[in-house]
């Protein structure tokens, strides 16, 4: 019984120390190379979405997101093709947390697989003209073998503000 439980203990024990060193490696690496994270990022988030995507500041996150490895990017707004006439940003948001691949943040392309959006505001609208910012929420279309590829596997709001504007 003893044995078998030192051998428990052991396992757990090398088992929490590879985490702790592989999240050291990963705070390293995105501490070092952040400017091309957050080129990565928005580069996959602009194919993926038909707006551009303006992002603060980029943090790697783990407890938010326990236990799958996640980026906090802050102060982050997306932004439709008029927003010269309007000024009004379709979303913005103090956090955003995406998840990801461990290993795909080390790829060219990283894989996104949830985004959550915390503290925010999202600001629909339609003019006089028809014009609308909604085709924002549509994902681009991409043919691949199985069809249309989505754009995440989810989006999840907390504390978001919806404004919705047609006169």
């Amino acid at each position: 019984m003893k044995k078998t439980l030192r051998y428990i203990l052991k396992g757990t024990g090398i088992l929490i120390g590879v985490l702790f060193i592989f999240w050291l490696i990963v705070i390293a690496y995105v501490s070092i190379n952040k400017k091309e994270i957050i080129a990565k990022v928005t580069g996959e988030l602009n194919e993926r979405m038909n707006a551009t995507v303006i992002i603060g500041d980029l943090d790697p996150s783990f407890f938010q997101t326990f236990p799958f490895l996640s980026l906090r990017l802050s102060d982050i707004s997306l932004r439709d093709s008029l927003w010269d006439k309007h000024h009004h940003d379709f979303l913005k948001a103090e956090k955003f947390f995406i998840l990801l691949n461990p290993l795909g943040l080390f790829s060219a392309s990283p894989k996104i697989n949830k985004i959550i959006v915390e503290k925010g505001s999202i600001y629909l609208f339609t003019d006089t003209s028809n014009y609308t910012n909604a085709y924002i929420m549509n994902a681009k279309k991409k043919s691949t073998r199985r069809g249309l590829k989505p754009p995440f596997n989810g989006i999840e709001l907390k504390e978001v503000r919806l404004t919705f504007v047609n006169p």
